[in-house]
């Protein structure tokens, strides 16, 4: 798959998601439904993560390397705990704008850097990141959303969550 491709299938996976954001109702966004986060959350982390991939991307551009992540735990803490006094609105906000901006530098970069490594003694690269993203977005948060979005929509409290 060439990286137009891939930016694409980047941006209609993260369009599904939104879609589906969009579909919980208002009273539910903040209650507790995948396992310790709520909607906030899950949208706050996604947005961390899309932030630290343009970062690195820009890095690269500038022909430097970019700063370590760290964990994928202690990362999503940080990026959830860094949103827990926002509204919905403003994370939901910047989870649209992070978004777009990583398809836009993602766009912006040059072919021949898209097999490049971050880092020497790292095998990510710019395409492997997206890959990554890509089946973040598939395999751990659509399923999940839709099962939650269906239960919401029924009224079920199967989860546990006391609608």
């Amino acid at each position: 798959m060439n990286y137009l491709e891939l930016v694409r299938e980047y941006g209609e996976v993260r369009s599904e998601v939104k879609r589906l954001i969009d579909l919980f109702p208002g009273g539910v966004r903040e209650k507790i439904l995948f396992d310790k986060w709520n909607l906030k959350d899950v949208i706050a982390h996604l947005s961390g993560w899309d932030i630290y991939d343009t970062m690195a991307v820009k890095a690269l551009l500038e022909g430097r390397e970019p700063e370590w992540g760290g964990g994928v735990d202690e990362f999503n803490r940080t990026s959830t705990e860094k949103r827990k006094d926002w509204s919905f609105e403003e994370v939901y906000a910047e989870f649209i704008s992070v978004g777009e901006e990583l398809i836009r530098v993602s766009l912006d970069l040059p072919e021949e850097c898209w097999e490049k490594k971050f880092w020497q003694n790292r095998e990510y690269t710019p395409k492997s990141m997206l890959e990554i993203d890509i089946e973040h977005y598939r395999k751990e948060h659509l399923g999940e959303l839709k099962g939650k979005l269906g239960l919401v929509q029924t009224g079920s409290d199967e989860g546990g969550f006391g609608l």
